[in-house]
């Protein structure tokens, strides 16, 4: 019985490596079905669902040769044209030539999957891309994750990589959403603004001119184009001299300016490669971003009882400050554990 039991065991888990190598060598071919399950599972909040996607993710580490790979993030407020714009920028990369990845972090829950192994929602604004081949666009829900991007982003990224895209462009929840923490992912982050809207002003508010490596101001054409190169203008401004050379005119709308920009893009990050730069930038910014990871951690295992709990004895004298929180941490370290063990995102929104 004992050895039957531990053949049983050694066949399933030989199974399963088996299972993960066929899946892997399917993403790794371009399979889109195949790397449209794997993003699933990743998003799901079912322990087994997200182990069984950790391992994935592990085997393609593992069996995958690496390539070099551009990750662009995207933002700007609503209306500004994100969307149309990435996919008149991704027809010209496609033609560098390379292949696109694209994620559009969307805030409500999205269910409804192509036979293509995409979900459907901006893929109706991204109608070339969505049907190119070398193309493959997949918006994800945020499930309240703050920083305009979702939970899982930097894993989804990974699985892009390991099935061959060169370009994963990021598509946040808007200006305004954080996007220090896209941009910690990101080689490159682009700002849209538009004409006659105060973009440049709010933007200069928030500091976000500042942070964008380019900023465009779409819908350069027709009548809006004098209010265009005034909304220029105002965010060459508050940039120094060498940045100001990276604040474009495009219309997504006539593919002006399109071809231009996504040429001097590949030559700022063609350079930024050889110099190390762009390595330096990606270790550099993983901090920031293992940083909000931890606190969305932290957020989703915090237990409200105990924090009453916890303010009633430090506001009725009962505890100090320093036994609060070491209290708090002890509880909030359990759950951590526990989750861990059990899957990591077990209490991830979409788990409730």
């Amino acid at each position: 019985m004992s050895n039957s039991g531990v053949s049983h065991t050694t066949t399933n888990t030989a199974a399963q490596r088996t299972n993960l190598a066929d899946w892997g060598k399917a993403i790794t071919r371009g399979d889109r079905a195949a790397l449209a399950r794997a993003i699933t599972l990743l998003e799901s909040g079912h322990p087994p669902d997200h182990r069984t996607a950790q391992a994935l993710l592990a085997h393609l580490r593992t069996h995958s040769k690496p390539k070099p790979t551009f990750r662009l993030a995207i933002t700007g407020p609503a209306g500004v044209g994100k969307s149309t714009f990435i996919e008149a920028l991704g027809q010209h990369l496609l033609a560098h030539p390379g292949r696109v990845a694209v994620l559009a972090i969307d805030p409500g829950a999205l269910t409804q999957v192509d036979a293509r192994g995409a979900i459907l929602a901006d893929k109706t604004r991204m109608t070339r891309l969505a049907t190119h081949e070398d193309a493959f666009v997949r918006p994800a829900t945020s499930a309240g994750a703050s920083g305009g991007i979702a939970h899982a982003t930097r894993e989804v990224i990974e699985l892009f990589e390991g099935a061959g895209y060169d370009w994963i462009i990021i598509e946040t929840l808007g200006a305004g959403q954080a996007e220090d923490i896209a941009s910690s992912l990101c080689d490159a982050l682009l700002l849209l603004g538009q004409p006659g809207s105060g973009d440049g002003l709010q933007a200069l508010k928030r500091g976000l001119n500042d942070r964008a490596d380019f900023v465009l101001v779409n819908k350069a054409d027709g009548d809006l184009l004098d209010y265009a190169r005034q909304a220029a203008q105002d965010f060459q401004h508050s940039r120094t001299p060498e940045d100001r050379q990276r604040v474009w005119l495009v219309s997504s709308l006539t593919g002006e300016g399109c071809k231009d920009f996504s040429q001097a893009l590949i030559a700022w990050l063609d350079a930024r490669r050889q110099s190390g730069a762009l390595d330096a930038r990606r270790r550099r910014r993983l901090v920031p971003w293992l940083a909000w990871r931890l606190h969305q951690e932290i957020d989703q295992h915090i237990d409200a009882p105990a924090l009453h709990a916890a303010a009633a004895d430090l506001h009725d004298g009962r505890e100090d400050l320093r036994a609060v929180l070491a209290t708090l941490t002890s509880t909030l370290a359990d759950a951590l554990t526990q989750a861990l063990a059990a899957g990591f995102d077990k209490s991830h929104p979409s788990a409730k």
